[in-house]
């Protein structure tokens, strides 16, 4: 037999110990002596002792030897190596020869009768993962926690709140004894304010009241205020409740109940607002309300006489509606015509105005003639009308200028 059948033959015998699970042990040589100042040898990847056969590839395999390694392949549950026609799979057989025990190649586990056995006791390690291996296939199986939720989406449980100090607790369900409450138990649990509470506590209080639905005690009366400010608490309560409940039914009929409302609620801030005199001027004709002709400019030949109309806008005055169903105005006037220094040179007075009206007016005006006298020397004079609001007890003033020229 030739040198190449024996080589054969050696790994042959290699492979079949290989696949029954006995370990090749080698006999580790004594490693001789190296002088100090040698350089150690690098690492070795130890293997069978198997060299790569070298042969032909017509070089046909003994058909004993072939039918002994398909029996053994069926012993130990392996596939037969592939052959290429009746020639034997040398790149086969040297995986197969390597050091690594059968089973450990990706996506083949070793079966429990083929582990080996090892030479002497090490500690376990696991196996190195091979290329392909995914993370999870050596590890625990994933396990399903049931868990319950409530469709309200309350707790299951309650804990009781925590102690002052107490860390919280993960992961632990907590409730507020104070928790969110409708406006009505809000109301409820407020002390009632007293009689003696100011206005805008009073106030408050009502329009709460009022949010709520609460609409017989919005109404209460304010205690312990002036009568304007009771009536003006009032129509401001009405005009909230007409204006909140004004979406429902008649949008139109809604609307003109919130502007009669408002219209009170006007009137009321009207008896605590300040009269006031928005337009004032000197002019020479006056038609109606807005309007009227006016000196451009005011100026006057002195040592002849001068018609001049003081006409003056009022609002904010007070108009009261009285057993005849009118509304009755009643106004006083002093119109006054001042030199540099200040001294009156001309004054005209209206200690009563009146005015009588079907509808409350929103707005008036009062035109009031006066004349100039003769005598006035030329030069710069100061025109001021002041008017008095006789029953709201209120008074405005309005400033302008005039100019009198030397005569010819």
């Amino acid at each position: 037999m030739d040198a190449r059948k024996i080589c054969l033959d050696a790994a042959t015998l290699s492979f079949t110990l290989l696949a029954v699970g006995c370990e090749v042990f080698q006999p580790t040589p004594t490693p001789a002596a190296k002088p100090a100042d040698s350089q150690p040898d690098p690492p070795q990847v130890v293997k069978a002792a198997v060299d790569k056969p070298q042969h032909a590839a017509d070089e046909q395999v003994d058909p004993l030897v072939a039918e002994y390694i398909r029996r053994i392949d069926d012993i130990a549950g392996r596939p037969a190596p592939r052959r290429g026609g009746a020639a034997l799979d040398m790149q086969e057989l040297r995986r197969d020869a390597e050091i690594l025990p059968p089973g450990d190649e990706p996506g083949e586990p070793a079966p429990a009768a083929r582990q080996p056995i090892p030479a002497r006791s090490e500690p376990h390690q696991p196996p190195a993962k091979q290329p392909g291996e995914s993370a999870t296939s050596h590890s625990e199986p994933p396990t399903v926690t049931s868990v319950a939720i409530r469709g309200d989406g309350r707790p299951l449980t309650t804990a009781p709140p925590p102690k002052s100090g107490d860390a919280p607790e993960m992961n632990a369900a907590v409730e507020s004894r104070y928790g969110p409450t409708s406006l009505r138990d809000f109301l409820s649990r407020l002390p009632a304010t007293s009689s003696d509470a100011p206005f805008r506590e009073q106030l408050d209080e009502r329009v709460l009241q009022l949010l709520a639905g609460q609409y017989e005690q919005a109404r209460r009366p304010l205690e312990l205020v002036s009568d304007e400010h009771r009536q003006l608490g009032e129509r401001f309560v009405e005009a909230l409740i007409a204006l909140r409940e004004a979406h429902a039914g008649d949008a139109a009929a809604g609307a003109a109940a919130v502007l009669r409302e408002l219209e009170a609620l006007s009137e009321s801030l009207r008896k605590l607002s300040d009269l006031s005199i928005p337009a004032m001027a000197l002019c020479w004709k006056v038609e109606g309300f807005g309007r009227y002709q006016t000196f451009d400019p005011p100026q006057f030949v002195a040592g002849s006489t001068a018609e001049v109309i003081v006409y003056c806008e009022l609002r904010d005055f007070v108009s009261e509606k009285r057993d005849d169903g009118l509304y009755h105005t009643e106004l006083g006037m002093t119109v006054n015509v001042l030199n540099r220094i200040g001294e009156s040179v001309l004054e005209v007075r209206d200690p009563l105005i009146r005015d009588t009206c079907r509808t409350r007016r929103q707005d008036c005006f009062v035109p009031r003639l006066i004349r100039l006298p003769a005598s006035l020397s030329a030069g710069e004079y100061t025109v001021k009308a002041t008017v008095v609001d006789l029953l709201g007890g209120k008074v405005a003033e309005s400033r302008t200028t005039l100019v009198v020229k030397p005569g010819l």
